[in-house]
């Protein structure tokens, strides 16, 4: 095999699929159910704040409209991978996954015009896209725009895509004394990262049942046929509660729209959006080149694998699939110059990185963390949970309903800590006080090691010891907490100071260099190397590898 590829001249390329960190559970495409009400028009709260132009406003409606965000937690990977997903199929992206740039109104990939900005926050920001056919438009609901923008664009049997969060959320005990009860689904997140019970009209009527407003939407869109609109966030299409009074977020858009008007689709699980690289380059290069990106990875917090074999010390190691976690959650413009970058620190030169965004649906691995978000209330609190860490709040510990969505940082992006990392800088995405102590749990990385959990604040990383448990045998430590925010393990293997070079003492280091390749009999990297025109395809069709990987993180 390896002869006839170097008759036929192709260079080793190595296929990665890379997963967001929001990640989301196998679900299913569902019929629309018949409906009934349909509410009148409402109005835009919010909205794009600056129109580009008449003709802009005035330009005959797309067939595709997309909303998704950008920001404000730019190292949310699901949020990422659903922007480059929806900028590919907008035609922004270059051959190589290049991000545009814009020139005024225009927006561009390299001298072509590829697309215009129609829509501006009232700092100028761009909010809103069109492709260059006119067939797609595209929102972003965390910068001014909304989500009754985009639908207003909606006419006839149009296709509205919606790549958004989903939450959890908990109910109180039915009696004293009693378990929580925390529902799947429910709730989606929309403008501004608000929390919605599902879809109703104006005047507030439908949604999910669970508690809460619906999102009010205009009646139907102009026309008589089928909307389309499918719902890539998690658990859109569960029934929380069963037989109960709850319904799925699809299901209340689905009574909303009618049978007539409406062909949702939703997913009963998690839903994972995607982001693959290759790297095209030398043969020689090529096991180097996977070296150092690894090592970066690690270097950032991610090194969530299985110790290698010939790791006597059990510590874990970063992994490929710990690659493309780290750089799904860079912000779009920055992923593919990450990669890039990375090998350019490391002398390693003459490759080509390419970088895709398949469809966020699914398959996947049905065991996988979850960026997914969790709407927690003063009456019962939640528990949130994202990879092998999670964070516990009780009843009464918030002022008042408050979203709550863990993601990982790149540790290398925050202020140095007292000692050596020895965990993922894991945060709680808002940063209230809370009334009642929380319980924060994080993986660590060196079981030979006794590390504190500290959490980062305006003076810098400050240690926490209340109500300290470590669980040797699940390899976590968890601590009380009376702020959410950003928490990190450090482990005192030497004298305070910056992490050393790597970030990860023992696992990065010069003399244990080796900790950081796999060599176990299925990940070998010479003979993934070896075999890289083979392999690549059958990562690229099912992501064999990472799903392997991912397999030990569980919700």
């Amino acid at each position: 095999m390896l002869d006839a590829l170097r008759r036929y001249g192709l260079r080793y390329q190595l296929f990665l699929l890379a997963a967001a960190t929001l990640i989301l559970l196998l679900g299913t495409g569902v019929k629309p159910n018949t409906a009934s009400a349909v509410g009148p028009e409402a109005s835009s709260t919010g909205g794009l704040g600056t129109t580009v132009s008449e003709s802009a406003a005035a330009a005959a409606n797309p067939k595709t409209v997309y909303v998704y965000n950008t920001k404000p937690k730019p190292s949310d990977g699901f949020n990422n991978n659903c922007h480059g997903y929806i900028w590919s199929q907008m035609g922004f992206l270059g051959a190589n996954g290049e991000p545009p740039t814009e020139a005024g109104d225009n927006v561009m990939q390299g001298a072509n015009d590829v697309g215009d900005v129609i829509g501006r926050d009232g700092n100028n920001n761009a909010n809103a896209h069109r492709s260059a056919n006119g067939e797609s438009e595209a929102y972003d609901l965390s910068s001014g725009a909304t989500l009754a923008d985009a639908y207003g664009r909606l006419d006839d049997s149009d296709h509205l895509v919606i790549c958004k969060h989903g939450t959890s959320h908990t109910h109180p005990p039915v009696e004293e004394g009693g378990e929580r009860v925390r529902h799947e689904g429910g709730n989606i997140v929309l403008d501004g990262e608000t929390d919605y019970a599902g879809f109703g009209d104006a005047e507030g009527d439908g949604g999910t049942g669970i508690g809460g407003d619906p999102y009010p939407l205009p009646g139907p869109p102009a026309g008589e046929g089928k909307i389309k609109v499918t719902l890539y966030s998690c658990w859109s299409d569960t029934d929380p509660d069963g037989d109960g009074d709850e319904k799925s977020v699809a299901q209340s858009l689905r009574d909303f729209l009618g049978e007539e008007r409406g062909e949702v689709t939703g997913f009963t699980g998690l839903v994972i959006a995607k982001m693959n690289y290759n790297l095209s380059g030398p043969e020689a290069s090529v096991p180097a080149a996977l070296e150092a990106l690894r090592k970066a990875a690690g270097k950032a917090g991610w090194a969530n694998g299985d110790p290698a074999e010939d790791d006597e010390d059990g510590a874990k190691t970063p992994t490929d699939a710990d690659v493309g976690k780290w750089i799904s959650s860079l912000p779009l413009a920055e992923q593919r110059a990450k990669i890039l970058q990375t090998l350019a620190a490391a002398g390693i030169n003459g490759f080509t990185v390419t970088v895709t965004y398949p469809e966020p649906d699914p398959p996947a691995p049905s065991t996988t963390g979850s960026e997914c978000h969790d709407a927690c209330t003063t009456e019962a609190g939640c528990i949130s949970r994202f990879e092998d860490a999670s964070l516990d709040i009780p009843p009464g510990s918030l002022p008042g309903l408050t979203i709550i969505g863990l993601h990982q940082l790149d540790a290398t992006s925050l202020p140095a800590g007292p000692y050596a990392l020895d965990s993922m800088a894991l945060s709680t995405g808002a940063t209230d006080d809370l009334l009642v102590p929380a319980r924060v749990t994080l993986p660590y990385f060196d079981p030979s090691a006794t590390s504190n959990v500290y959490q980062l604040g305006s003076n810098g990383w400050t240690v926490i010891v209340s109500g300290k448990v470590v669980n040797q045998a699940a390899q976590t430590i968890t601590v009380n907490i009376s702020k959410l925010g950003i928490f990190a393990a450090f482990r005192p293997a030497g004298p305070p100071g910056p992490p050393v070079i790597g970030g990860i003492a023992g696992l990065l280091g010069a003399d244990d260099d080796a900790r950081s390749t796999s060599t176990s009999s299925d990940d070998n990297l010479g003979y993934l190397a070896a075999l890289a025109g083979v392999v690549g395809a059958t990562l690229i069709a099912g992501g064999w590898y990472a799903r392997r990987r991912f397999r030990h993180r569980r919700i």
